[in-house]
């Protein structure tokens, strides 16, 4: 089945409207704000070349303008049949002997733990020795019962060996957790030392790295005592798995992965891969970004489903001002970025088969649509985008081994825990988690940390929690936390805790409801950038506030104003500027971020899964940027596959930038 959507536009009598200058703005921010060129902002206003003043009425495009091109669909090809795909289970978590050991993640509670494993807060602190009052730290393990089998297929035969304690040692030495997926080569290369050195030092290993173990490593490095200090990253393991299939070597692995045969040969120290590589061999991947590059894959064929609330029955105006109006235009936006990814994809020689399913029919439920639907040959499913629908359709489909991409919802899909389930948007924790990570990072005896709460039982969660984040880098002391009275804070409380000697790195938490956190940005930003120039402010935010084009962009500049998004389109970039001018040719209009989500999620979809026609090699791990948005997949230890990539997006010189 497949559904075109008829679009209507209107065409006007004049393609050129009137614009007033404001102050401070300049032909290149007027440009960037109605998506045109200086070059043709002044072409049409060529007195604009000796400066503009507020004020100044200026021609300019009218965004809404006769269509020159009419709109195309996509054109339905034949894709060719292959059979069912098999997948392999990757455990995240080791097992062993009945205990399922879990390495501590931000924002994971003793409550959720024990929800989550079905095991009592008693019982695990028991299990593990904690006391009521323990806080859990990123990276710490901890052990739960399980009837699970043990993550080895096989246990290795192990060797009495005599236990060497750490008074016996002649050196300096600190002691580490060995993690559910460390292997001896990340470990030689994390500690710059020798396998035999640290099997010196760690006889029992000589049976194997076990999770949970404690390894003695020394700590003198050239006559100097240094320490490992464990930042509060979102760490994830040095490695992941795949099963090698029929006529697979270390040239298609590299191809894969962008791994050179030696390099995998070291991931894998306990298997001997010089004699080559056997069917069902499950080996170790190195797990570091390599980059996704685009490939050759003409006489490619993917068979597509896309499921929008197209509600293409309601008769909706796309010029109301209703939910469902605004809803249709966001949706409308994402299928025609879809279609133009789609035919970008086709000029490489892909084939694709596309269906699509509206998920606002009236006349049918979800599930009645969805099994009238032909899915056999389905290689992947792009949508819904409402997290309730999706989390429907991901479970119908879990047992037909066809994965679901949810593309804008930025809800937990952690909680719907089926392998099927692709992320694209980052969750609003992970943002906070990265701009946290940032911020810790980059951290100097030299800055001076300042949270900006206020009293309510909300934020106070919210401080309690960013502090304990950042006070788990041992270079961050002492963190000061000032709160707002009313919505206000006072200028002498600034003024008192501000140093003018030191960096003032300023995090402010967020509020429950968005027009509340709006406001606060307001209000902090505006005191702020009020101060004088002797002090060095550096201001940080843990999501985007939604109306920051009401604040003044001089005091953005002022404080070095940071922000973590997902997605972020930099005019600048040669790819961007080609599309818009591309998408408004045909539907006669500037693409929205909804337009620029539907191209990036589909295209890159696509590519990967031409790439390499197992999802969970194709989705798992490898970086790429396309025109809004970056993604990198990464497994947690629910099942799925979830988005990590974000943007921290700075002002610098009354311009946005990317820090890198």
């Amino acid at each position: 089945m497949s559904l075109f959507l008829a679009l209507n536009t209107f065409a006007q009598k004049k393609e050129y409207t009137t614009y007033r200058v404001s102050e401070k703005e300049t032909i290149t921010s007027i440009s960037r704000k109605l998506g045109i060129t200086p070059y043709n902002l002044l072409k049409l206003n060529p007195d604009a070349n000796n400066g503009i003043n507020v004020d100044e009425v200026l021609i300019v495009p009218k965004k809404e303008f006769k269509v020159k091109s009419k709109v195309s669909t996509v054109r339905v090809t034949k894709s060719i049949a292959r059979e069912p795909l098999k997948f392999t289970r990757t455990k995240k978590d080791s097992i062993v002997d009945g205990y399922l050991y879990h390495k501590v993640k931000a924002y994971e509670t003793l409550y959720s733990l024990s929800r989550k494993y079905k095991v009592s807060k008693r019982k695990v602190r028991k299990i593990n020795k904690l006391n009521r009052r323990a806080d859990l730290s990123i990276g710490q393990i901890l052990k739960f019962p399980t009837k699970l089998k043990n993550s080895c297929p096989s246990k290795i035969k192990e060797t009495p060996v005599k236990i060497v304690e750490a008074t016996e040692l002649n050196q300096n030495f600190f002691t580490y957790t060995v993690q559910s997926q460390d292997t001896f080569y990340g470990l030689t290369r994390k500690f710059n030392i020798s396998k035999d050195k640290l099997i010196e030092l760690n006889p029992t290993l000589i049976n194997g790295l076990k999770a949970g173990s404690i390894l003695n490593i020394p700590s003198i490095k050239n006559n100097e005592v240094t320490k490992v200090v464990d930042t509060p990253t979102l760490i994830e393991p040095t490695y992941r798995t795949h099963k090698v299939v029929e006529k697979e070597g270390f040239y298609r692995l590299e191809q894969l992965y962008g791994f050179t045969k030696e390099e995998i040969i070291a991931a894998n120290p306990l298997l001997n891969l010089e004699k080559g590589l056997k069917v069902d061999m499950v080996i170790n991947i190195p797990n570091k970004e390599s980059e996704l590059n685009d490939i050759d894959i003409a006489g490619k064929s993917l068979n597509v489903v896309l499921m929008l609330p197209l509600d293409a029955n309601s008769g909706i105006a796309f010029d109301a001002k209703s939910k469902k109006a605004k809803l249709l235009n966001k949706t409308t936006d994402f299928y025609l970025g879809s279609l133009m990814a789609f035919e970008d994809l086709k000029t490489k020689g892909l084939s694709i088969n596309v269906k699509v399913l509206d998920t606002k029919k009236q006349s049918e439920s979800l599930t009645q649509q969805i099994n009238k639907l032909d899915l056999s040959n389905t290689d992947v499913v792009i949508g819904p985008l409402m997290f309730s629908s999706y989390k429907k359709v991901s479970s119908i489909l879990d047992s037909k081994n066809i994965p679901v991409i949810s593309p804008v919802s930025m809800k937990d899909h952690a909680v719907i825990n089926r392998d099927n389930v692709i992320q694209n948007s980052t969750t609003n924790l992970a943002l906070e988690a990265k701009i946290l990570e940032h911020i810790s990072k980059n951290y100097t005896n030299q800055q001076q940390l300042i949270i900006i709460s206020s009293d309510t039982e909300y934020e106070k969660k919210n401080t309690i929690r960013v502090k304990n984040y950042l006070l788990r880098n041992d270079s961050i002391k002492t963190i000061t936390v000032m709160k707002m009275n009313n919505g206000y804070i006072e200028r002498e409380l600034l003024e008192k805790s501000i140093k003018p000697d030191k960096e003032n790195l300023i995090i402010l938490t967020t509020n429950k409801k968005n027009d509340d956190f709006d406001y606060k940005v307001k209000e902090v930003t505006e005191s702020l950038g009020a101060l004088g120039e002797e002090f060095k402010v550096s201001m940080f935010v843990l999501k985007k506030p939604k109306k920051i084009a009401k604040i003044e962009t001089r005091y953005l500049n002022r404080l070095n104003f940071q922000y973590p998004v997902s997605n972020f389109i930099f005019d600048d970039n040669v790819k961007v500027y080609t599309f818009k001018q591309n998408y408004r040719s045909k539907y006669g209009d500037y693409p929205s971020d909804f337009s620029f989500k539907g191209y990036d999620t589909t295209y890159d979809a696509l590519m990967r899964l031409a790439i390499d026609n197992n999802y969970k090699n194709a989705f798992n791990n490898r970086a790429s940027k396309r025109l809004g948005s970056k993604f990198v997949y990464k497994n947690k230890i629910e099942k799925g596959l979830y988005n990590d990539a974000i943007y921290i997006i700075k002002y610098k010189n009354y311009e946005l930038i990317e820090v890198k």
